[in-house]
């Protein structure tokens, strides 16, 4: 039997264990039975076209009766080994497959014809599926440690069920003293000064391994100077749940390319790093719908386009947050948190076995991230909560990142809020100005777009008393920041 690949070295003695439990298991069930396992059994001969069917079928009876399901999850095939579902690679999936056709009394000449494997792994990404076994449901957000699983309020389970889809174990106790963490604090503590946006770092980290359980439905953005931890931290973090559970992309923008072509690992994968935070996003709702863990269109090779539902949470490092031109749209600005990363190491301070360093700390990080979302849960009403400094960095990012809102800022204004204070302004003076000192900045902007931003405040002729609702130009209520500035473009007001 061959080795599994791609899982951390905690997983492959249960892994190997599983597999050759497994083939036992196959071996030892009577040939005459196997029929029986599948409807309508078979023939003596079965026929070429038929038998990838019938071998997938087998699998999935025979691991089931084992104890040892084998699953095709993100069309990625796993065993259950009676704590976790742990990856196999193809070559296990050929081993099992000659032990039943060995035990059932079928050919295995066909295996290396193309077109028999392809027609074997269809049937298996049919037959096995997770859905098969469990129905349609979603993995129980939480985390498995070595002594159980730990939900969103921190509540340990002893019994661990296949069911709950658990692709990881921490190798260390919940209930523990605190771990040391030393090394991957002391990044942390030197990259983030704020102490309130770092302890919600920590805590999105801790939610993200997790699988969302506080339902924040929001990606995390590191962003900032070359050389002050982005990465380091990224890595820390994603050692946690393993190098099988990590799906790196060039760009956030990637997932919604190519009809899907880059969605498929999302749906079994926990991590999906990104290294751009690139503003060409062309699906700006398809990446929101990644984002949601809503379910979205994936294209794979011999397989027809499918629907899954992501199960990725999505952290990009970036030196540039171009995003920042996207977060006009409320859902990605509801669904990005920017954190800065301004201190860069210096070269007397760095450490070139920091990485193997912070390998030993593996368990000791997990146990960190999640301790600090429950205790984030519990203090803002099991909430994933902005700080306010990372509220207020979020809408300077939008003002700047909008080209309506930054020509209004070089007015000395913004949009009033809905029932806020505000002058009414004239509708032709606010257009002509925004547009021209967009185009100053190198952007074209419509008066349409204008208009829609404005609208999207409130703040529209209807509100005006008559007869000036009925004026075809209306007044936009703007809030005044920079009286001098905003004298100095001469627009014209009223005062309703």
């Amino acid at each position: 039997m061959k080795e599994t690949y791609d899982a951390p070295s905690y997983m492959k003695e249960p892994t190997n264990k599983a597999v050759k439990d497994l083939l036992a298991f196959i071996e030892a069930y009577p040939s005459k039975d196997m029929q029986d396992l599948v409807r309508g059994g078979w023939a003596t001969k079965v026929r070429f076209q038929i038998q990838a069917g019938v071998v997938a079928k087998l699998l999935r009876a025979l691991s089931q009766k084992a104890g040892r399901p084998v699953v095709v999850y993100g069309l990625n095939a796993f065993i259950y080994t009676g704590r976790y579902l742990a990856p196999i690679n193809p070559h296990v999936l050929e081993d099992l497959h000659f032990g039943i056709c060995e035990a059932a009394g079928l050919s295995t000449q066909e295996w290396h014809d193309q077109t028999y494997y392809e027609r074997f792994l269809k049937a298996v990404v049919r037959d096995t599926n997770y859905k098969s076994y469990f129905g349609n449901i979603l993995p129980k957000p939480g985390v498995l440690f070595k002594d159980g699983f730990v939900d969103i309020k921190g509540k340990l389970h002893r019994d661990v069920k296949p069911s709950w889809l658990c692709m990881y174990e921490v190798q260390c106790n919940w209930e523990r003293d605190t771990p040391r963490g030393t090394r991957f604090m002391d990044v942390v503590n030197h990259a983030v000064d704020n102490k309130e946006e770092k302890s919600y770092m920590l805590a999105s980290f801790g939610n993200a391994i997790a699988g969302d359980p506080l339902n924040a439905q929001k990606a995390l953005l590191l962003v900032g100077l070359g050389g002050t931890g982005k990465s380091t931290i990224q890595d820390a973090v994603s050692s946690v749940v393993g190098a099988h559970n990590r799906y790196d992309v060039d760009s956030i923008g990637q997932l919604a390319e190519q009809n899907g072509q880059h969605a498929g690992p999302t749906e079994f994968a926990t991590l999906c790093i990104a290294a751009d935070s690139s503003a060409n996003v062309k699906k700006v709702d398809v990446i929101k719908k990644f984002i949601s863990k809503e379910p979205v269109k994936a294209k794979e090779l011999f397989i027809q386009p499918r629907v899954i539902r992501p199960r990725s949470a999505i952290i990009v490092g970036s030196n540039d947050a171009q995003i920042e031109r996207l977060l006009h749209d409320d859902g990605i600005f509801r669904r990005f948190d920017i954190i800065g990363f301004w201190n860069r190491v210096s070269a007397d301070q760095k450490d070139s076995k920091l990485h193997e360093k912070l390998a030993e700390e593996t368990a000791d990080i997990g146990w960190i991230v999640v301790k600090a979302m429950v205790k984030h849960a519990k203090a803002n009403n099991m909430n994933l909560t902005r700080p306010a400094s990372l509220a207020a960095r979020l809408q300077n990012a939008r003002d700047e990142g909008d080209v309506v809102s930054s020509a209004l800022s070089q007015m000395g204004a913004r949009i009033a809020t809905k029932g806020g204070e505000g002058v009414w302004v004239y509708w032709p003076d606010i257009k002509t100005n925004v547009m021209e000192l967009a185009q100053d900045d190198g952007y074209e902007v419509k008066a349409m777009q204008i208009k829609a931003k404005l609208k999207a405040a409130g703040h529209n002729s209807q509100e005006l008393p008559e007869p000036f609702h009925l004026n075809r130009y209306a007044f936009y209520r703007l809030e005044i920041l920079d009286p001098d500035v905003f004298r100095s473009f001469n627009l014209k007001t009223k005062n309703f």
